[in-house]
């Protein structure tokens, strides 16, 4: 027998153990995500209904037509960004089961939709930039966000928040897939 044989039996009763996995610790990360993720759609609808009232504001009080140009942009990105995210966590309050196995395909789910989220935000930010500065043009008493600064710096500022964010959304993409990596690695040892 040589020891690459020995190896191979090594790793085939490793493999071969049963799956421990603590039913308790998994109920109570669930549960506390579900709470997360019910305070961000509170959030959002919060969010909603404040801009909704902003942009009522900006079609009562603001004659220029920047401002509701800009109001009409940020509505539909309002909108659409709503619509997104409801659609995404649509499903994702609770397991199918109280069992291991769908508590974990419920988590995958969830690190699923949380990649998806996480690759729309990216997309959102500059079209709220863009609403922001529609709004702010042609404001009949404008407030100077940044006295003294050039126009090139205040778009270098812009463009590194992009840059950052975007980074950042990167990264939370990368260490979700390796939640979900690890998910379905336990998945398919509690399949066999």
């Amino acid at each position: 027998m040589s020891s690459g044989d020995d190896w191979t039996a090594l790793a085939a009763a490793w493999q071969a153990q049963p799956v421990n996995v603590d039913l308790e610790a998994l109920q109570r990360a669930v549960r506390r995500r579900s709470w997360r993720m019910r305070l961000l759609m509170a959030l959002d609808v919060v969010c909603a209904v404040a801009g909704v009232g902003f942009a009522a504001y900006l079609f009562l009080h603001v004659t220029a037509f920047w401002p509701r140009v800009g109001a009409v942009v940020g509505l539909v990105v309002l909108a659409a960004a709503v619509l997104i995210n409801y659609r995404l966590r649509q499903g994702l309050w609770q397991a199918a089961d109280n069992s291991v196995t769908g508590l974990l395909k419920l988590q995958r789910r969830r690190c699923v939709n949380a990649v998806r989220m996480a690759l729309w935000g990216p997309l959102f930010l500059p079209l709220g930039m863009l609403t922001g500065t529609l709004v702010g043009r042609g404001w009949t008493t404008p407030a100077p966000a940044m006295p003294g600064w050039s126009p090139s710096a205040k778009l270098a500022l812009l463009l590194a928040v992009l840059v950052l964010f975007g980074l950042a959304s990167l990264l939370y993409v990368r260490r979700q897939r390796r939640r979900i990596a690890a998910i379905d690695g336990l998945l398919q040892q509690l399949e066999r």
